[in-house]
Parts: structure tokens; sequence; C-alpha cells
């Protein structure tokens, strides 16, 4: 079967996956295949704006996965905090 699981993740859990080395590896992988790719997608850059940010901003990670458990898409984006 040919699919692909969408997954979105907030908060602690989004936390939790940003620092798992197997994520993190695939994500680099991702980033290597994709020609139009920028270190602004990079998990460097998304982790150190997420501790930057922390404050005011939860991460909410949304990202695909195929049948395999591939990872095959990855968006990083933030929910503003509410104080």
């Amino acid at each position: 079967m040919n699919g692909m699981k969408i997954s979105l993740l907030r908060g602690h859990l989004a936390e939790d996956l940003l620092l798992d080395g197997h994520f993190q590896d695939q994500w680099h992988n991702l980033l290597a295949s994709c020609a139009h790719s920028t270190a602004f997608q990079s998990p460097g850059f998304v982790c150190a704006w997420y501790t930057a940010y922390r404050a005011h901003w939860q991460p909410v990670i949304a990202f695909a996965a195929n049948d395999n458990g591939d990872l095959v898409g990855e968006l990083g984006l933030g929910e503003k905090t509410i104080t």
C-alpha cells in the first residue's frame, strides 16, 4: 500500500519529537534531498528559534511519514502562548 500518515504535535509532545535523534536524522536527510531547502528549515535553526521564543510561542510540528515510517515532509509552526 502506498500511503502517508500526517501527524500534528504541539507543546511538550512537539518538544520531545524535536529532541529525538532518529527524527532529526530523518529531517536532515529530507532537507538534503530537497534542492529548495534552506538553513532556516534545519533542525538546528528551528530548535534554536523555539528555545529563543519559548516564553511567547510553543512548538507545533506537522509532519508526514510514508508507509515505511520515513519522514517525507515537515513543517515547524508556532502557537502563541497565553500569558
